[in-house]
This record gives structure tokens, C-alpha cells and sequence, in this order.
């Protein structure tokens, strides 16, 4: 249920870093934007709001620029779950930000490093494992995580993050969305496996997720994770849902690869 949206998944907001690097480090504005990155609608966070959501970004040597990949949420301090192709592919740098949220207010979050990513056997998800520990502030720090028996009953609200689009692209947005039933979400699209994927969209037909390019967006239900974005199949209007990845599903694979 859903139609476009405009929380622009990340569009431009790769920020200030730290650590070494061969890639020059750059301010938050030179970061370059992918297309088609998108969440239309949704309300401005403040930060401190998620101190959980991060900004993924890869390098690019052919630019010697950082580049948005994905969005992501701290587990613990040393491990980031996102979506699964958020990680390094063939050697690249990927590095994580937390605590920032605001492109037009001076950056003073944590740049990591990752040093390995680890997809899940049945995909959908991977964990990034980071070089250094994050230290926990008042405005980062880790999502809760859901039991492995937890249910996402249709019609449940949760909220969606991610970076804006248009008039909002320097911000990260929150959208508030619902659960959409197996059999509902079916009927859009018979052919996809559902399997592990848990539907939300909007009730307005005017707002929602439209990035297929920059998945990992965390979906919570009052501060615990129970969805990482996946995929918005085409149209991401006329209330079409979206897909992520049912957390619950994937928790004793998280508990054994990061202890948490």
C-alpha cells in the first residue's frame, strides 16, 4: 500500500571521515548521489532520534570519491546489519556513518571501516563487521533486537528511516508505515518468493519507499528492528508494497555471527 514516496533512501550523504584512507576523504556535500534513491514523504528526525541508523558508502577509485550505497543499523559496536549487497564487493572500501542525519549542520558522528562482510545463507541480509569498535553516545548506539518467535501482525505501525528527496534530501526522514498481510502482498506479485520477507506500505497512496538501488533501511516497531528494506517492485505507487527482510527469521543467524 504504498505509492511514491520521497524519504530519497540516501541520495548525497556521505560525510566527513576519519581513519586513513587512499580514497580522499571528503566533506558531506561531495559525496556523490546515486539516482532513483527514495522515500518520498515523511517527517525530518532529529539527531538522537535513531542512534542506530547509518549511512553506508563505497569508494570509487575511477572518481577517488566516496559514493552512497545503502542505509544500515548498528547491532552492536562492532557489527552493522543492511541489506546484502551493502558490503564490500571485490576488494572495495566500504566505510559506515553514524550520527548524522542533517547535511546542513556541522558533521561530529564516528566514521568506521569495514573489514568483513557476511551475508546470510538465504541473502536478504548481511552483517558488516568494522574495524573498530563504535563508541556509544547519547545519539549513536544499537537497535534492539527482536526474539526469534517475535510476529509482525498485519496492520501493525512501524517506522521506516532513511535520507530525503527534493526539498529534503539533506535530511534523514522517518516514515511511518504498516504491516501488509502475506496473502495482500501475494496478490501483487504471485511470482516472488516471500519467504523470509516481511510487507509494509502506507495508507496514503502519496508516500513510501522507492528505492531499489539503495536498500537496508531499518523498519522498527517501538525501537526494536523487524525489517531491513529490501526491494519496492515496480510501480512504487498506487500503494504497492515494499519488501524487507523479516529480522526475526534471520535472529539466531545474527546471535551467531555477532554475539548479540
Amino acid at each position: 500500500m504504498l505509492r511514491k514516496a520521497v524519504i530519497v533512501l540516501a541520495c548525497c550523504t556521505a560525510l566527513v571521515c576519519g581513519g586513513t584512507s587512499a580514497v580522499r576523504q571528503v566533506q558531506p556535500h561531495e559525496v556523490e548521489p546515486r539516482e532513483s534513491n527514495r522515500v518520498d514523504g515523511g517527517i525530518p528526525v532529529a539527531l538522537g532520534d535513531f542512534p542506530w541508523h547509518v549511512t553506508i558508502d563505497a569508494n570509487d577509485e575511477n572518481i577517488q570519491l566516496w559514493v552512497f550505497r545503502c542505509e544500515g543499523a548498528i547491532i552492536s559496536n562492532l557489527f552493522v546489519i543492511a541489506s546484502y549487497y551493502c558490503g564490500s564487493q571485490q576488494g572495495e572500501e566500504i566505510r559506515v556513518v553514524a550520527g548524522y542525519v542533517d547535511k546542513n549542520v556541522p558533521f561530529t558522528g564516528q566514521v568506521s571501516y569495514v573489514i568483513d562482510t557476511i551475508v546470510s545463507p538465504v541473502n536478504y541480509v548481511a552483517l558488516l563487521k568494522l574495524s573498530a569498535p563504535i563508541e556509544f553516545t547519547p545519539d549513536i548506539g544499537p537497535v534492539m533486537l527482536p526474539p526469534a518467535d517475535a510476529t509482525s501482525d498485519p496492520g501493525t505501525g512501524m517506522i521506516v528511516t532513511g535520507w530525503g528527496e527534493g526539498n529534503q534530501v539533506d535530511q534523514i526522514m522517518r516514515l511511518d508505515i504498516f504491516v501488509i498481510s502475506f496473502l495482500s502482498c501475494n496478490s501483487f506479485h504471485p511470482e516472488v518468493d516471500l519467504t523470509n520477507i516481511l510487507c509494509a506500505g502506507a495508507s496514503n497512496s502519496e508516500i513510501g519507499m522507492c528505492s531499489n538501488r539503495n536498500p537496508g533501511a531499518p523498519l522498527v516497531y517501538n525501537g526494536e528492528l523487524r525489517g531491513v528494506f529490501f526491494s519496492q517492485y515496480e510501480p512504487c505507487y498506487n500503494y504497492y508494497p515494499a519488501f524487507y527482510a523479516d529480522i526475526p527469521r534471520y535472529r539466531d543467524w545474527i546471535q551467531q555471527i555477532a554475539g548479540v
